[in-house]
């Protein structure tokens, strides 16, 4: 449960919030909606302690954390989303070249009968099934819609 009470915030002679009091419960789902400059992200803020209010207080459980997503990003990569988003499929791009090379391997065998053979045809199916597991491909995990 968040609480605050009598939270108000001053800038530059313009008052934000004055004596604002709210509870959130636990089960509670809530929004933030006004004008642009009405203090919704300084709000934010504020109940992360990103930001300190000028008089009021806030308290929950220290059990409860409460995290904030600024909306406007800034990052010091130079990728694509597509080359970013890949990043999250690590073991997805190894198990993709575990199999090709597999694979590649296979195609240059003739020892069909040999433990060797059996034992790349165990990894190939094993490594194909954890990528099947795992969603498939790169490409198909990137591009499909939630």
């Amino acid at each position: 449960m968040l609480s605050v009470t009598n939270l108000s915030l001053h800038f530059g002679g313009r008052t934000l919030f004055d004596s604002i009091t709210f509870l959130v419960n636990k089960t509670d789902r809530l929004g933030l909606t006004g004008k642009n400059g009405a203090g919704k992200s300084t709000l934010l803020k504020v109940l992360t302690g990103q930001q300190k209010a000028d008089e009021g207080s806030i308290s929950l459980p220290k059990e409860c954390t409460i995290a904030y997503l600024a909306q406007d990003l800034h990052s010091a990569s130079t990728k694509t989303v597509i080359d970013e988003t890949r990043t999250a499929f690590d073991e997805i791009l190894a198990l993709e070249s575990e199999l090709e090379k597999i694979q590649l391997e296979l195609e240059t065998r003739t020892d069909y009968e040999s433990d060797g053979y059996m034992k790349l045809i165990e990894a190939l199916t094993e490594k194909d099934m954890r990528l099947h597991l795992l969603g498939g491909t790169i490409p198909t995990r990137i591009s499909k819609k939630y």
